[in-house]
């Protein structure tokens, strides 16, 4: 009779195989029970690992509403998970859409002229050049310049205001320059006609009356033309040819003696 029927000790319980070794016996060698501890003594409950944590169950409640799709993206659980009650959503949202109604996006290059003409409004050019707040009728011109290059009304302003402050002073600078070249020219010539300067001067006006008119006259001056030394002496030389053709000159209008800017007197053809 087997010693080992009926014994499900020596068989190793129902079902097992009964140790064919030692070793078997005693269990040297053999794999470590899963979740048992590994030895002698110890915590029985060294060595098994815990149950995997939910990774939702700290989330705020309301996201347990969201779709698995949405609620198995890590990223935008993240994301999400900052707002403790769906009500600040809600109001995160709206505050978004609220921001990007003011946003400002560039069009791209082959954007139709509708949606370009928008986004250069949006950004502060006017629908039209004549809208542009310069009040300056001289201006027009600009504002058509201005609005081609789509400036901003404030851009337009102020370009308007740099460049009249530049040519008011360019124009104060040549005036000064004018100034002085009169000066300058007065003084040579009155060295070098000495006594018969107011006559010289005479003959100037009087060949300017004769051979240039009040209207060319005008011009010379208002060039700075007249102020140059070989025009006035060409001047000068067809004055004293008329006057030697036989016109009287003394007691002529003309014929009153001149003083050299230096002591305040000055070029003028306002009685030509």
């Amino acid at each position: 009779m087997d010693p080992t029927q009926g014994n499900p000790q020596a068989t190793g319980g129902a079902g097992n195989t009964a140790p064919v070794s030692l070793a078997d016996a005693i269990g040297i060698g053999q794999a470590q029970p899963k979740n048992e501890p590994s030895g002698n003594g110890g915590d029985k409950g060294a060595g098994i690992t815990p149950p995997a944590q939910d990774a939702h169950q700290n989330l705020p409640a309301w996201m347990s509403q969201l779709p698995d799709d949405i609620r198995s993206d890590a990223e935008t659980v993240k994301q999400l998970s900052k707002f403790q009650k769906i009500g600040d959503l809600g109001k995160s949202y709206a505050a978004l859409e609220a921001k990007l109604g003011r946003s400002i996006v560039i069009p791209a290059k082959d954007a139709p002229p509708d949606e370009v003409k928008a986004f250069y409004e949006k950004l502060g050019r006017p629908a039209e050049a004549a809208k542009y707040g310069i009040d300056d009728k001289n201006a027009d011109a600009f504002k058509e310049l201005a609005f081609r290059h789509n400036l901003t009304d404030e851009q337009a302003k102020g370009l308007w205001k740099s460049l009249n402050d530049l040519g008011n002073g360019e124009a104060q600078r040549m005036r000064a320059d004018a100034a002085q070249r009169i000066k300058d020219v007065d003084a040579k010539l009155h060295q070098e006609y000495g006594s018969r300067y107011g006559e010289k001067m005479a003959m100037l006006q009087r060949g300017i009356r004769a051979f240039a008119g009040e209207a060319a006259g005008k011009k010379l001056s208002d060039s700075g033309l007249i102020y140059d030394e070989d025009i006035i002496k060409m001047f000068v030389n067809l004055g004293e040819m008329q006057a030697e053709a036989g016109t009287a000159t003394k007691g002529a209008p003309g014929s009153r003696r001149y003083k050299p800017t230096a002591e305040g007197g000055s070029f003028s053809f306002k009685d030509i």
